[in-house]
Parts: C-alpha cells; sequence; structure tokens
C-alpha cells in the first residue's frame, strides 16, 4: 500500500521535473534566438549591456537546468530501486501525524492524488532529524513533534 503510494509520489515528481526541464529549455531556445537577433547599433554600449544581461539569464537557466536533471536522475535511480525502508533515509517515504514527506530532491510540496507529499532532502533540517528513525519514533523540528506511522 505504502509502496504503490511511494510509486505514484516518484512518478508526479519525475513529471513535474520534466515538464520544468522543457519550460528551461524553451526559455533557453528563446533567450539564444534574442542574443542572436540583437543587432549592433550605434550605441555600442547599450548593445554590449543588453548582450551581457541576456548571457546572465542564460547562466541563470542552464543551471537550473542542470540542477532539474539531476532531480530527474535521482528520481529515476529511486524508482529502479524500491527497495523497503526500515528506517528513514534518502529515498524513504514516511507517513507521520502531521502528513507525508519523501526524502529525496528537495521539491516543496506535490499533491498526488489527494495527498499533499512534501519533497525534502535528507539534507534538510527535517531529513535530519527523520534520519535512522523507524515506525513509532518521534522527531522534533523547530518545536514541532512528528511520529512516524508507516514508511516506504
Amino acid at each position: 500500500m505504502m509502496i504503490d503510494f511511494k510509486k505514484q509520489c516518484l512518478a508526479s515528481a519525475g513529471q513535474l521535473v520534466q515538464d520544468k526541464i522543457v519550460a528551461y529549455q524553451n526559455d533557453l531556445q528563446q533567450l539564444n534566438a534574442d542574443k542572436a537577433s540583437d543587432t549592433k547599433s550605434s550605441a555600442g554600449d547599450k548593445y554590449e549591456t543588453g548582450r551581457a544581461m541576456i548571457q546572465q539569464e542564460l547562466d541563470k537557466i542552464e543551471a537550473r537546468l542542470l540542477e532539474q536533471r539531476q532531480f530527474l536522475a535521482q528520481i529515476t535511480q529511486l524508482i529502479q530501486q524500491q527497495n523497503p525502508h526500515q528506517q528513514v533515509s534518502n529515498g524513504t517515504l514516511i507517513k507521520t501525524n502531521k502528513g507525508y514527506f519523501l526524502f529525496s530532491c528537495p521539491l516543496g510540496q506535490i499533491k498526488v492524488g489527494d495527498k499533499n507529499v512534501f519533497f525534502a532532502s535528507i539534507a534538510s533540517p527535517l531529513g535530519q532529524a527523520a534520519r535512522q528513525k523507524k515506525v513509532a519514533d518521534d522527531f522534533l523540528v523547530n518545536s514541532n513533534s512528528f511520529q512516524i506511522l508507516e514508511l516506504a
């Protein structure tokens, strides 16, 4: 049951990341087209400033694209593993008294079916507090107490 829900969570996260990759690729294409069509005018400094701004934006988008590709690789690896977890580690889905959390990529909250699942890195404060915990264990983050009800 939790394993099936975990598969749904990972599939939803994978689709979200793929959608972001496509959007970033489209942004890159548009910016490269803008950069290529930018013609040099008599106002040379204005031309150079415009090109520099486009290049900065290209660099930012390329960094985001790389990050999303790394996230997709991590999600794909987790989908292929599908090992049941006995304690919280990278790739673990936990159900707590305060909701669902999947420790993988820091994607934030994603709606999966009728449930909200918070995707966080195991290196995050939440992940560090939950790390190595088992079913029925409690952990504390920012004065909030969580109890693990199930994990997969």
